[in-house]
């Protein structure tokens, strides 16, 4: 995948400009927002604080401070269990959570540092989602599959950059309505389900 986004990079600066490629890991706190953590409504999610890793590539532009960048990104949330009445007594709704894969490529501004060794950036991408959401069981039988799902995604957010190397940032990922297809017990087909997906990721991140 570091071969992937470097190839991307260097595709996109101009010919004239020497490119300096530089690459770093992140890792964190994935908070569900909005209806994807909410436990209320049609359309909650019932996601739970999970965690991600990622990795970033960026390429030094002419204008001061602009670089592009490319990244891709693993969020997995796990979901809450809900009990519902059945008609022999209440069952209960396991989920096995939800799994997250962001592809995006965007620009990157770093601020010029007014105190030495910490500086301050802002990034904005857009690109695609991958998301699978986990399986569904009733505890008194039956219950869903789900089929990965697709769509367009962006990103935007910040931080802060301590002596050019760790990077304490925080990034929100608005996915939108994602529709799911799938097939409940029984061989019942489950298509044009909608779920709301919005991710705010908490990261430490260090340049390689």
């Amino acid at each position: 995948m570091r071969a992937l986004i470097a190839a991307v990079l260097v595709a996109a600066a101009p010919a004239t400009v020497a490119a300096q490629i530089d690459f770093g890991v992140r890792g964190g706190l994935a908070l569900p927002t909005d209806d994807f953590g909410s436990e209320e409504g049609e359309r909650a999610g019932f996601a739970e604080t999970g965690f991600t890793v990622g990795l970033e590539g960026g390429l030094g532009l002419p204008a001061a401070g602009l670089s592009g960048i490319a990244s891709v990104d693993l969020f997995v949330n796990g979901a809450e269990d809900t009990r519902l009445a059945g008609p022999g007594g209440p069952i209960t709704l396991e989920r096995d959570g939800y799994w997250i894969v962001p592809v995006l490529a965007g620009l990157r501004y770093d601020l010029p540092a007014t105190v030495p060794g910490l500086g301050v950036f802002a990034a904005a991408q857009l690109g695609a989602v991958f998301f699978q959401p986990g399986d569904m069981e009733l505890s008194g039988g039956g219950g869903a599959e789900f089929d990965l799902a697709t769509g367009l995604a962006f990103a935007f957010g910040g931080g802060i950059v301590a002596f050019d190397r760790w990077e304490l940032a925080a990034r929100y990922y608005p996915f939108g309505e994602m529709e799911i297809d799938g097939e409940a017990t029984g061989g019942v087909l489950l298509t044009d389900l909608e779920q709301p997906v919005s991710v705010l990721g908490i990261t430490l991140g260090i340049r390689l």
